[in-house]
């Protein structure tokens, strides 16, 4: 399980990720965590919106992993009020019980443009990966019309586009590979 893809920034990841959406929403997946890295799966895809990060710090935690060896992947939920990027990423951090993720996402970029907030928000993730809170970074769930809005200001290409099952592929939404 050791094949890792190189990603447009250099950084790699591996090729096999366990995901902690869908059935796994709200709940606590410290024992399965702990599980799958017994088996040598070293990527954990993560959500603030799948209300499960500390669990998920609490699983490699228990397991006495060392963080250098594991890929933590998280994605941005819906911000409110005056809150930044940075803000709710060393959120989730706390949680992940990490200084750093290696790829944090958009994982959707619907609120954001009915605000007209998507270059904004765009901006900021460059700058948590310019901080080096995040490895890499990227989105979820952009069609083509979404990357054309933010790529045109972007000092930095998105690594990745995470298209879920629940998004499926269209002549207007392929999954983009950078």
């Amino acid at each position: 399980m050791s094949k890792r893809i190189i990603l447009n920034d250099g950084n790699d990841i591996p090729w096999l990720g366990f995901g902690t959406g869908s059935v796994l929403y709200y709940k606590n997946v410290t024992q399965l965590v702990s599980q799958v890295i017994e088996a040598g799966i070293t990527h954990f895809d993560g959500a603030q919106g799948y209300q499960n990060e500390y669990s998920l710090g609490a699983g490699i935690w228990v397991t006495g992993t060392p963080r250098s060896t594991l890929f933590l992947t998280t994605k941005l939920h819906f911000l409110s009020g005056d809150k930044t990027v940075k803000d709710a990423l060393t959120q989730s951090l706390k949680k992940l019980g990490s200084f750093h993720v290696d790829l944090f996402l958009i994982h959707d970029p619907t609120p954001y443009q009915r605000e007209g907030r998507l270059k904004e928000i765009w901006k900021q993730m460059e700058q948590v990966k310019d901080e080096g809170l995040a490895k890499s970074i990227g989105v979820s769930n952009f069609k083509v019309s979404d990357l054309e809005e933010i790529l045109p200001g972007a000092k930095i290409i998105p690594s990745v586009n995470q298209v879920g099952r629940d998004h499926p592929t269209s002549e207007d939404n392929p999954m983009v590979d950078f």
